[in-house]
């Protein structure tokens, strides 16, 4: 099973329940930014005590090869 996963959803008891279920071998949860600011403090010691990080990370940049193609495109017109 995943040990680490991405989720894009508000963190919710409801919520990690389910993804303890789904994902018993679970040991860290990657979010936006924007959400990890938003989960309750609770949620996350909680998550620390059973051994889970909640890590915000950034969006990544669409790869410079899509970019070169696109810019060619639009070029052409």
């Amino acid at each position: 099973m995943k040990d680490e996963i991405y989720f894009n959803k508000p963190l919710s008891f409801s919520k990690i329940m389910e993804l303890l279920d789904q994902y018993p071998d679970l040991k860290k949860i990657n979010c936006p930014p924007s959400l990890y600011s938003r989960t309750s403090s609770k949620y996350l010691e909680a998550l620390d005590e059973l051994g889970i990080a909640v890590v915000p990370v950034e969006k990544k940049d669409v790869p410079k090869s899509i970019k070169m193609r696109k810019q060619k495109k639009y070029r052409n017109y």
